[in-house]
């Protein structure tokens, strides 16, 4: 694969170090690396086995692979100028989350410019990808954001346990000493003090600034007795991750950014963000309770080493293999539908898809519903990356099988068409079918495409042609075509009772931003002149 970064710079930074990680494990792996950054200089710091080329190179190349992961401007320019198969937008950190849910007028103010975009990069049609744990979960939940989880780790080469004289009249407490506000240097610069009151034997250290070699650090950390950092928010906490590494006892805040390592008394003592007298007391507990500090040592050490960057490589290279295949199908047949998810009832354990494509759907079905979910699929390639993300997949044409030998009658709990019965020769005669695989009590979902939009009035009376396109209502690969009460004439052929309808407005056919404002023109009158497509719940009549 011909893989991309586009970064800010190369300073060292700890986003910095996670992308020259993984860009020289991924070389490393034999795939064409390269980091465009501002002016192409090469990295100082820290070895960089891949190419390194200037912001002004990215759009005189074809990439395979584009990721960026800097909310700034220029970046989120260049990528989305940019050609490639597959854009990707990794989630390193979220800042002012407040911003970023809902609609927030804050965000457009000038010195919000980052988080808005930001925002554009999370709410972009792009893959996302997620350093821990946390912010793929906080996505999900506060902006139905899906996104893989792209672990962090720890380069156990250049962080590692290293034997330094002790002093036994002093104590050595370490801190980054970062002085952005966020980095809570001041916290707990206030704490060390505080619980210098109590153990004058207190020595403070940090390396900010100090132009301290990579080679160095492992020394540096090994030399604390305990390490410090209070940083009010973070995606992945390197330095907490490093000292750990290097068998150093750590005192940190309990944020999103330590919650795959730090756990309070078995790997770390654990305190609130901006709470030096909690953290000064903390401090005091690990200088004085000894067989604690040997406790998290050693857990902490054991735990740190699994977040390994040759494993972080590996599961990179397998997402995008596996997102690039997906990428050479018809992209309005892969996405994740969540239209179709918010209808099926959590408490549906037995579900099928039928046209389930590449299991995008099915597979967050599965996960939210701790569900069994079987697909149907007529094509091959699609099936399988489906039957990696499925239960079981039916391989073959729907109207041609019977799924009698493959499923029980009475079964299901949901029955899923998601723009599927268009498609077929006689959509009639299979819906009538499938019925008999659905529970007494199970629903059919099923979305479809409303051919009386207005456009296709307007390009057969005043154009004088019928406008087949590659997706949407006027799809080259229909076979049959519906309006609301055809759609409800074929479930009631089938022994189907509509219990739901749920419309889905376009004043533009392609997905467009003005697309937004269709539900407040699709006044009665007008309403199934602007309606896309029609989403369809039903239950078996009595």
């Amino acid at each position: 694969m011909k893989i991309s970064f586009i970064e800010p710079h190369l300073k060292l930074y700890g986003g910095i170090r996670r992308i020259i990680e993984l860009a020289n494990r991924l070389t490393g792996r034999g795939h064409d690396v390269t980091i465009f950054h501002s002016d192409g200089s090469p990295c100082e710091w820290m070895e960089c086995k891949c190419k390194i080329k200037s912001y002004n190179d990215v759009p005189n190349e074809s990439h395979d692979v584009l990721i960026y992961n800097d909310s700034n401007p220029i970046d989120y320019g260049s990528v989305k100028d940019a050609r490639a198969r597959l854009k990707v937008f990794y989630v390193l950190e979220l800042y002012e989350r407040s911003l970023l849910k809902g609609v927030n007028p804050k965000i457009y103010l000038p010195r919000n410019r980052r988080m808005l975009f930001l925002k554009k990069s999370i709410r972009s049609p792009y893959l996302k990808l997620s350093n821990s744990t946390w912010i793929c979960y906080w996505l999900k939940e506060n902006m139905n954001i899906d996104s893989k989880l792209l672990i962090g780790g720890v380069n156990t080469e250049m962080f590692h346990p290293v034997e330094v004289a002790e002093n036994p009249d002093e104590i050595q407490i370490l801190c980054p000493g970062d002085p952005r506000e966020r980095k809570g240097t001041k916290t707990a610069f206030e704490a060390v003090e505080m619980a210098k009151g109590e153990e004058p034997r207190i020595v403070l250290d940090t390396y900010y600034g100090k132009g301290i070699p990579q080679e160095k650090m492992a020394e540096k950390y090994s030399s604390a007795d305990i390490f410090v950092d209070a940083r009010w928010y973070a995606g992945w906490n390197n330095p907490v991750a490093e000292a750990m590494a290097c068998k150093v006892p750590v005192v940190c805040t309990d944020i999103g950014g330590v919650k795959d390592f730090a756990f309070h008394e078995k790997t770390a003592l654990l305190v609130p963000p901006k709470d030096p007298k909690a953290m000064a007391s903390a401090i005091i507990r690990l200088i004085r309770d000894k067989e604690l500090r040997e406790t998290l040592r050693e857990n902490a050490y054991k735990h740190i080493r699994q977040f390994d960057w040759d494993k972080s490589a590996r599961r990179l290279e397998e997402i995008l293999t596996s997102e690039l295949n997906i990428a050479a199908f018809n992209a309005s047949y892969t996405g994740l539908r969540d239209d179709i998810a918010n209808l099926i009832p959590r408490d549906s354990k037995k579900i099928l898809d039928i046209g389930c494509c590449v299991g995008t759907l099915g597979e967050s079905i599965k996960q939210r519903n701790e569900a069994e979910v079987i697909g149907v699929e007529i094509d091959v390639e699609m099936a399988k990356i489906a039957k990696e993300r499925l239960d079981r997949v039916i391989v073959g044409d729907i109207e041609g099988i019977d799924l009698g030998d493959y499923l029980s009658l009475d079964y299901f709990d949901c029955i899923i068409f998601a723009d599927i019965l268009e498609h077929l020769k006689d959509p009639w005669s299979v819906l009538r079918k499938s019925v008999k695989f659905l529970a007494d009590e199970g629903i059919i979902v099923a979305s479809i495409p409303n051919v009386r939009h207005y456009t296709t009035i307007l390009n057969l009376a005043f154009k004088g042609y019928w406008p087949y396109r590659e997706r949407g209502i006027h799809d080259r690969t229909h076979l049959r075509f519906f309006t609301l009460k055809n759609i409800k004439e074929m479930f009631q052929s089938a022994g189907l009772k509509i219990t739901r309808v749920e419309r889905k407005y376009r004043i533009i056919e392609r997905p467009h931003r003005y697309n937004r404002f269709s539900k407040y023109l699709a006044c009665p009158p007008v309403k199934d002149l602007l309606t896309f497509q029609y989403v369809i719940v039903a239950e078996k009549s009595p």
